[in-house]
């Protein structure tokens, strides 16, 4: 079982952002759903925000139930922690991002709130198909998440003026 305060320790100690740090010890959820987008998408980038979200907090929540102690991750009380968890760190992460965006004067402080309430959306659907069923990380859900964008936002949101 991983120590937490060592774990803590280490990402507090090593260079980089603590959203890299975090995805270094999570196992890169997101560089594995880019690249099973690109490779389930052709490399299509004209509508992957929707599915890359999902399966980015797909892979987070699987993650999660993996660093729990005695096969917590499996329980029904871990698979709702670890979606739980998944679902901060996203919300944390579409916090930084639309911070940065609007600081840069990219996106106006209503488009980007919108676009994160679609990407949190999309986090969301990704973390509950995260808890369900097998915790590998890999690309066995993909029918399951290709079934459910259909009916979600497409993560991109702009405004109309």
């Amino acid at each position: 079982m991983p120590d937490p305060y060592k774990l803590l320790k280490k990402i507090k100690n090593s260079p980089g952002t603590i959203e890299s740090k975090l995805a270094y010890e999570l196992g890169n959820p997101k560089k594995k759903a880019v690249t099973n987008i690109k490779n389930r998408y052709d490399g299509a980038n004209d509508n992957n925000d929707a599915p890359r979200h999902a399966t980015t907090a797909q892979y987070t929540t699987e993650s999660l139930r993996n660093k729990l102690p005695f096969g917590l991750g499996n329980s029904i009380m871990g698979r709702g922690l670890a979606a739980f968890g998944a679902n901060v760190l996203g919300a944390a992460h579409e916090a930084k991002a639309g911070y940065s965006s609007v600081k840069k004067g990219k996106s106006s402080v209503k488009d980007t709130f919108l676009e994160g309430v679609e990407d949190l959306t999309n986090n969301f659907a990704g973390s509950v198909v995260g808890a369900f069923g097998n915790s590998n990380m890999d690309n066995s859900k993909n029918k399951t998440i290709d079934k459910i964008i259909k009916y979600l936002p497409d993560g991109k949101y702009k405004s109309k003026l």
